[in-house]
């Protein structure tokens, strides 16, 4: 069995978005914009246990960016997953969670 051992961040943030494309008879609310507190967790393979990557150091430069890139708190037509993607894209990570609401929301994992 091969054994990995991953950083871990926790972060979250208060937005607005909306789904103004929505189709689904019953959610037919997501079309307008709505608040969520998102709740994101990033992970990141390392090959020691020394500190290869400082766990408050990356929060810190995730942290920045989401002050920075969703600066007005206002994310547009984001999903979860979209979040997801571009969190997982901009820092490299292995791992990525977005919930809405520590709720429900989407996991994207690198293969």
């Amino acid at each position: 069995m091969l054994n990995k051992t991953y950083i871990i961040i926790n972060t979250q943030f208060a937005a607005t978005h909306h789904w103004p494309e929505c189709t689904i008879a019953t959610q037919q609310h997501l079309k307008l914009v709505h608040r969520h507190v998102f709740h994101v967790r990033m992970k990141w393979e390392v090959g020691h246990n020394d500190r290869e990557l400082e766990f408050i150091e990356m929060k810190e430069f995730v942290e920045s960016f989401i002050d920075i890139s969703y600066r007005n708190r206002f994310i547009g037509k984001k999903s979860c997953e979209m979040l997801c993607e571009e969190l997982a894209q901009q820092f490299k990570a292995q791992y990525v969670r977005v919930m809405e609401d520590n709720e429900n929301g989407a996991e994207w994992l690198s293969e």
